[in-house]
């Protein structure tokens, strides 16, 4: 842990890149279904998002398959 680091008690740290790489899937597939489920709740936060270029740019980079649809973007 970070506080065994901290005290100096010679733990070896190794960080799995493959987990890493998994947890960031997981949470891009997160954002994906809360924005889904955010729009489908209040459409007046959709259409003002819908315009934003960064916002598409990122729907489209992070290729969120559930908001593509929902907003007509192509990924």
């Amino acid at each position: 842990t970070v506080t065994d680091i901290l005290e100096d008690r010679g733990v070896p740290v190794t960080i799995n890149c493959e987990e890493i790489s998994k947890i960031y899937d997981s949470m891009k597939r997160m954002y994906d279904i809360f924005f889904f489920l955010l729009f489908t709740y209040f459409s007046e936060v959709k259409e003002a998002l819908k315009k934003d270029p960064n916002f598409i740019k990122d729907i489209k980079g992070h290729k969120m398959v559930l908001l593509s649809n929902l907003l007509r973007v192509w990924l």
